[in-house]
C-alpha cells in the first residue's frame, strides 16, 4: 500500500509539473494587463462559490460588491460597454433578473447581478478564461490530491480540526492543502466542502473542454474526480463523454466506443463486487448505491432526510410548494436538524415551484444562445440531472462554465482521445 501511494504521488507530481509549464506559457502569451482583471475576477468567483475552507470567513456580499466594481472598471477602462451588449442575451437577462427579484421577495440574498457583467465578455475572452479555469482547477486538485495521499503514509501532519459554517457543522481534519471529512476520510474533496462538489464541477469542466484528453489538465481533473468516489461524478462524466461522442462522431465510432466502454465498465463492476468479498470502497460508495430501491429508485438517492421527504410531499399537497418558505423558517428547520439534504426537493421547499420554473427557463434560454446548440443542449441535460441531486444552479462555478461552454465555436473535432 505504501509503494502504491508513493507511485501515485510521484506520477501526480510529474503530471502537475508538466501542465504547470504549459499553463504558464499559455497564460503569458499576448495577454493584456486589463484582461487579467476580468479573468482573475471570474475565476476567483468560481473558486469562491465552491467554498474552500480558507475563504469561509469572507462575506459573500463583500466579494460580490468588489467583483462588480472590478468588472465595471474593466469595461469602462476598455470603453466599449455599449458595443459589448449582445441582444442574444436579452431573455437570459430577463429571467436572471426575475430570479434575483424572486429571491429577494421571499427573503433570500444568494443571487447577485454581477453575473450580468460577465455576459459582456467577448466569446474569445470567455474561451480563454475557460482554458485558464481548467488549468487553475487542475492545479488546485493535483496539489490537494498529492497532499491527501500523503496523509495516508504519515508524510503530512494535520493542523487540527475545522467546522464548516454551512449550517450543518460538518467537521474536517485540516491539512492546509486538503481537508478530510470525519464521515468520509477516504473520499477526496480537495479544499472544498464535499466530494460531490469537487466531482460535479470537475465533470462540468471536462464537458466544457469536450474531453480533449491531449490536455494534461483535462487528464488531471479526470483522475482527481475518480478519487472523490462521488456517485454524481461517476455518472456525469461518462454520460457527458457519451453525449459529446455522439454529437461529433460517426455511428461506427460511437458503436465501437460504446462496446469498449461497456467492457471496461463490466470489468470495473466485477472488481468492485468480488474484490475482497465486496468489502472495498468502490463497492461501498458507488456500486451499492446504484442498487434498486422500492421507495427511492436507487439506494444512492439519499440526498434528503425522511422528514424532508415528508415535508416536501405535504407542501405539494397543500400548495405551499408553489411559493416556497421564508428564509427564517428554513433556517429554523435546518438548524434544528428537522430538514437537511440537497437536490430539487430542498430547492423547491426553499424557493418554491415558481423558483424552480424560473431556473429552468433561465438555463433553457441560456442554452439557446450557444454557438453550438447541440453541444450546449448536452450540457443543459447534465445540469438538469445534477439539479435533481444537488441544486446549486446559481453558484458562479455553474453559471460561468455554462457561459464559457455556450461561447465555444461549433467545431467538428472535439474529442482528442482516439480509441
Amino acid at each position: 500500500m505504501y509503494f502504491l501511494n508513493k507511485y501515485i504521488v510521484d506520477y501526480q507530481y510529474y503530471l502537475m509539473h508538466k501542465y504547470i509549464k504549459e499553463s504558464i506559457s499559455s497564460v503569458s502569451s499576448s495577454v493584456s494587463p486589463s484582461f487579467w482583471l476580468l479573468a482573475v475576477t471570474l475565476i476567483f468567483l468560481m473558486f469562491y462559490s465552491l467554498r474552500p475552507w480558507f475563504l469561509w470567513s469572507i462575506s459573500g456580499f463583500i466579494v460580490n460588491i468588489i467583483a462588480t466594481l472590478i468588472l465595471l472598471f474593466y469595461y469602462i477602462y476598455n470603453g466599449n460597454i455599449k458595443r459589448r451588449c449582445n441582444s442574444k442575451y436579452k431573455y437570459v437577462t430577463i429571467f436572471y433578473v426575475l430570479v434575483v427579484l424572486w429571491n429577494f421577495y421571499i427573503g433570500y440574498r444568494g443571487v447577485y447581478l454581477v453575473f450580468l457583467f460577465a455576459l459582456l465578455a467577448t466569446d474569445k475572452e470567455k474561451e480563454r478564461i475557460l482554458s485558464w479555469w481548467t488549468n487553475f482547477y487542475a492545479i488546485v486538485l493535483v496539489i490537494s490530491l498529492i497532499a491527501w495521499l500523503s496523509t495516508f503514509v504519515g508524510a503530512l501532519p494535520n493542523h487540527g480540526t475545522i467546522i464548516a459554517d454551512n449550517g450543518f457543522n460538518h467537521i474536517y481534519t485540516n491539512y492546509w492543502f486538503c481537508t478530510k471529512g470525519f464521515t468520509y476520510p477516504f473520499r477526496f474533496h480537495s479544499v472544498f466542502l464535499e466530494p460531490g462538489h469537487t466531482a460535479t464541477i470537475g465533470a462540468f469542466t471536462l464537458y466544457a473542454n469536450k474531453y480533449q484528453f491531449k490536455k494534461p489538465a483535462v487528464i488531471a481533473i479526470l483522475i482527481c474526480c475518480l478519487f472523490t468516489l462521488s456517485l454524481v461524478g461517476y455518472l456525469l462524466i461518462p454520460i457527458g463523454y457519451a453525449i459529446v461522442k455522439m454529437l461529433h462522431s460517426s455511428y461506427y465510432v460511437v458503436f465501437k466506443n460504446l462496446m469498449l466502454s461497456c467492457f471496461i465498465l463490466g470489468i470495473i463492476i466485477l472488481c468492485g463486487l468480488y474484490y475482497n468479498g465486496g468489502n472495498n470502497y468502490l463497492n461501498e460508495f458507488i456500486l451499492e448505491r446504484l442498487e434498486i430501491d422500492d421507495e427511492k429508485g436507487i439506494v444512492g438517492n439519499n440526498r434528503t432526510s425522511e422528514y424532508t421527504d415528508l415535508l416536501f410531499d405535504r407542501s405539494i399537497k397543500n400548495g405551499n410548494a408553489i411559493w416556497g418558505m421564508s428564509q427564517q423558517k428554513y433556517k429554523q428547520l435546518r438548524f434544528s436538524d428537522d430538514i437537511h439534504g440537497a437536490g430539487y426537493k430542498i430547492y423547491i421547499l426553499q424557493k418554491g415551484i415558481i423558483g424552480a420554473v424560473l431556473v429552468f427557463f433561465f438555463y433553457f434560454f441560456f442554452y439557446r444562445t450557444a454557438r453550438d446548440k447541440r453541444f450546449a443542449l448536452g450540457l443543459f441535460i447534465l445540469y438538469i440531472l445534477t439539479f435533481i441531486q444537488r441544486a446549486y444552479p446559481f453558484w458562479y462555478s455553474w453559471l460561468f462554465i455554462f457561459l464559457f461552454a455556450t461561447s465555444l465555436p461549433n467545431r467538428k473535432s472535439c474529442i482528442a482521445l482516439k480509441v
